[in-house]
C-alpha cells in the first residue's frame, strides 16, 4: 500500500506543471519580501532585534546586506530556470536554499514569524529531487537521450501535495480542537473580524465584512464554509486517484485563498499557484506513463519521503515546537484558531480582548490621525507585553524620544503605556469595540519614570480585582488568587501631578491581543 500510494504510475506533465507552478510562486513570494517595510524600531523590540531561524541559525550573527541581496538574485535567476526548465533539478536545489535564506532573513528580526512565506518555501523543500523537467522544459529538446520509461513522478508530487494540504488541514483541525463546531456556530467569527478591523484601526472594513457582520447567520455560514473548504485537502489527500475530488480540492483552495484577501485583508498571491498540485494534470492530457521503479532509487525516494512526512506532521501538530526549535519554513498554522467567544456558545454575549495602548502628554491636543499612526504601530501598541519592569523602563525612555522626534509640534513630556480592555457588545448590537482602561503599565513624564508592577500594596490605597479584563470584587491584598484566568491587581495611587490614578500592581496573564 505504501509504494502504490506514494511511487504509482504516471505523473510527467503534471511533475512539469506542479514545477512551472512553483516558479511563479517563488518569483511572487521574493517580490513580497522585497515589497516589505523596513525593520521599525529597532531598540523597542529589545531581544527581537535578530532571532535567526531557519538556516540562518547556522549564522549567530546578522548575514551581511550583500550576501541577502546575493541570495536574492540566485534564487530569482534559479526561479526563472526552474519556469522554462533548463537544468531543472539543479535549478530547484539552488533556488530553494536562495530562497530560504531570503525569507528567513526577514523573519529573523520579528518577535515571532508569519505564515505568508512559508508553505511556498515547505512545497519547494518537497519538490527536491522531483524530475520536474521531463515535460514542458528546455531539458527535453537539450537532452540527447531519451525520457527513461521507468522515471518516479508521484512520490514528489504526493508529498508536495500533502505539504500544502497540511497547512489549511492543520489550521481547521486547531480550529476545531480549540472549540469544535462552536468555532463556526457561535459569535466567533465576528469578533474575529471586529479584533482584525476594529482593535487596531489600521484596516477599513470592506463592505463584504459589514455585510457579514450585520447578521448573525451570515458570519456563522461563512465560519462553516472556512472549515469545509480548510478540510477539503485531507480529502485529495486520501482519494489521489480521483480527479474530480482533486479538482473540488483545488477550486476550494482558491476560495480560501480568495477569503483570506477579500474578508481578513491577507493578500497572499504567492499561494495562488499552488492549487496546481492538487490537480490531477495527467488525466486531463491522458499521457499516463507506465514504469517500473528501480530499487536504488525507490530506497533513496522513501528515505526522503518518510523523513519529510514524519517531520512535517509533528511541526504542524505539535504545540509551540516550532517555536522552540525556530523550524521556519516548517510551521504550526493556527490561522485564527482560538475561539473568540464565550460559554454557552449558543447564547450571544459581550466580548472582551485585552491589550494596550499609548498615551502621550503633550502641550498641544493630538490629532485623531496622529494618535491612529500611534495606534496602528505594531511595537508600539505591544509594550504592554513585556515582562520585565526594567525593560520596559528602557524601552520607553526610547519610546519617549522618538515620538518627540515623530511629532515635535506637539511638545510631548511624557508617555503611558496603559492595559485596556476592548469589549464587544452582544448581538445584535451593532459590532463594535469600546474600550475600557484596566491601569497604568508604565509612565514616563519627563525624566520621572513610575511602575508599580511587582510593588507591594500601598498602605490604604485602594485596590481593584479584574478578571478577563472585566472588574470583579475588590481583593484584600495584592496577591493573585489561585486559578487559571487572567487576572489583574490594581492600585489607585497619586501620579506625578498629584492625580489618582490606576497603575497595575500584580497580573497573570495567558497570552494579551
Amino acid at each position: 500500500m505504501w509504494n502504490r500510494y506514494w511511487f504509482d504510475s504516471g505523473g510527467r506533465y503534471a511533475a512539469a506543471i506542479v514545477r512551472i507552478a512553483l516558479a511563479i510562486a517563488v518569483l511572487l513570494l521574493l517580490n513580497r519580501v522585497r515589497g516589505q517595510a523596513p525593520i521599525v524600531h529597532p531598540e523597542l523590540m529589545a531581544a527581537s532585534v535578530y532571532h535567526p531561524v531557519g538556516i540562518l541559525m547556522l549564522c549567530p550573527v546578522p548575514p551581511p546586506a550583500f550576501a541577502i541581496e546575493l541570495a536574492g538574485i540566485v534564487a530569482c535567476t534559479g526561479a526563472l530556470a526552474m519556469l522554462v526548465g533548463f537544468f531543472t533539478r539543479t535549478a530547484i536545489a539552488v533556488t530553494t536554499l536562495a530562497a530560504l535564506v531570503v525569507a528567513s532573513q526577514a523573519m529573523s528580526f520579528q518577535p515571532s514569524w508569519s505564515h505568508d512565506l512559508n508553505i511556498v518555501l515547505i512545497a519547494m523543500v518537497a519538490f527536491q529531487g522531483a524530475r520536474g523537467g521531463d515535460a514542458l522544459a528546455l531539458d527535453v529538446l537539450l537532452r540527447r537521450a531519451p525520457v527513461p520509461v521507468d522515471a518516479s513522478y508521484q512520490w514528489s508530487l504526493r508529498l508536495v501535495q500533502l505539504a500544502v494540504g497540511l497547512m489549511f488541514l492543520s489550521a481547521c483541525l486547531l480550529k476545531l480542537r480549540s472549540g469544535g463546531l462552536h468555532w463556526a456556530l457561535s459569535d466567533n467569527l465576528r469578533h474575529q473580524l471586529l479584533a482584525r478591523y476594529d482593535l487596531v484601526g489600521d484596516l477599513e472594513r470592506p463592505a463584504i465584512v459589514d455585510w457579514l457582520l450585520a447578521k448573525s447567520w451570515r458570519y456563522e455560514a461563512a465560519a462553516g464554509l472556512n472549515l469545509i473548504s480548510q478540510i477539503m485537502p485531507l480529502f485529495a489527500i486520501v482519494f489521489v486517484r480521483r480527479p474530480l475530488v482533486r479538482g473540488l480540492a483545488a477550486v476550494l483552495f482558491v476560495v480560501e485563498v480568495l477569503a483570506l484577501w477579500y474578508v481578513m485583508s491577507l493578500a497572499n498571491p504567492s499561494w495562488f499557484p499552488l492549487a496546481a498540485v492538487f490537480v490531477d494534470w495527467d488525466a486531463l492530457v491522458r499521457r499516463p506513463t507506465p514504469r517500473t521503479l528501480p530499487p536504488r532509487r525507490a530506497l533513496a525516494a522513501q528515505l526522503f519521503v518518510v523523513a519529510f512526512v514524519v517531520f512535517d506532521l509533528t511541526i504542524s501538530f505539535a504545540p509551540r515546537l516550532d517555536g522552540v526549535l525556530r523550524t521556519f519554513p516548517f510551521s504550526r498554522f493556527p490561522m485564527f484558531a482560538i475561539i473568540r467567544a464565550k460559554e454557552p456558545y449558543d447564547t450571544h454575549q459581550p466580548y472582551e480582548l485585552i491589550g494596550g495602548r499609548i498615551e502621550l502628554v503633550s502641550d498641544v491636543p493630538i490629532a485623531t490621525w496622529q494618535q491612529a499612526e500611534i495606534d496602528r504601530d505594531y511595537v508600539y501598541r505591544t509594550l504592554h507585553r513585556e515582562r520585565d519592569r526594567a525593560q520596559l523602563h528602557a524601552r520607553m525612555v526610547v519610546l519617549l524620544a522618538e515620538l518627540r522626534q515623530r511629532y515635535p509640534a506637539l511638545g510631548i513630556r511624557g508617555v503611558r503605556v496603559y492595559i485596556t480592555t476592548y469589549q464587544a457588545p452582544a448581538y445584535p448590537a451593532p459590532a463594535r469595540l469600546v474600550a475600557h482602561d484596566v491601569a497604568i503599565f508604565g509612565e514616563l513624564i519627563g525624566e520621572t519614570w513610575i511602575s508599580h508592577y511587582g510593588d507591594a500594596p500601598a498602605p490604604g490605597a485602594p485596590l481593584a480585582l479584574y478578571r478577563d479584563g472585566l472588574p470583579v470584587a475588590a481583593p484584600t491584598t495584592g496577591a493573585i488568587p489561585p486559578g487559571t484566568d487572567m487576572i489583574h491587581v490594581v492600585e489607585q495611587l497619586p501620579g506625578p501631578d498629584g492625580v489618582v490614578r490606576p497603575y497595575l500592581l500584580a497580573r497573570r496573564t495567558n497570552g494579551y491581543w
